[in-house]
């Protein structure tokens, strides 16, 4: 019984810190394809362009808050996490977009022009997340950094840059500022 009970709680354990799959809510949606299916497009509707940068942005702050609650900054759980949020982001984004271009229907050309803003409002504020460039330069202190080399110590080096360069080091009131320039 000591075993069942105890397995029953791990797997709780284990269930409450997955990320939000949220298949439920996407079921039915095209821009949301199981694995090498292609995205029907012909199929999008405008509630679904809503109900996809809403997911999208739910999933990727999900992974962002793994990325800022790592306790043991990696490569991987760092820079590769922040990697795949970045492509999903800009993935969606650009999927939104082209509706707001090319849909024949108003309320899509609508709905994808306000996901397409959603999105990228969320990519412009991740590179000036001082939380996950605080995890970047823990990684960078580390000796698995200094073991990088190639394609994935120019990756480092350069996503760090980008950080830099969109103000992450100002105090907290010049940021602010410097946000709200970039925003407009």
């Amino acid at each position: 019984m000591k075993p069942l009970f105890s397995s029953l709680i791990l797997a709780f354990m284990i269930a409450c810190n997955q990320s939000p799959k949220l298949e439920n809510a996407s079921a039915g949606n095209p821009l949301f394809p199981k694995l090498n299916e292609p995205i029907q497009y012909s199929e999008v509707t405008a509630a679904h362009l809503e109900e996809y940068a809403h997911l999208t942005i739910s999933r990727s702050e999900y992974a962002l808050d793994q990325i800022r609650k790592e306790k043991k900054p990696d490569f991987n759980n760092i820079f590769v996490a922040f990697d795949d949020v970045i492509n999903e982001i800009g993935k969606a984004g650009n999927n939104c977009f082209m509706f707001y271009w090319v849909s024949p229907d108003s309320l899509s050309r609508d709905r994808g022009l306000d996901g397409y803003q959603l999105l990228d409002s969320l990519r412009t504020s991740l590179s000036a997340d001082s939380a996950i460039y605080r995890q970047m330069v823990a990684f960078a202190g580390s000796a698995a950094y200094k073991e990088l080399t190639g394609h994935r110590k120019t990756y480092v080096d350069d996503v760090m840059q980008l950080f830099e360069h969109a103000g992450v080091k100002l105090e907290p009131e010049p940021l602010k500022r410097f946000k709200e320039l970039k925003a407009e």
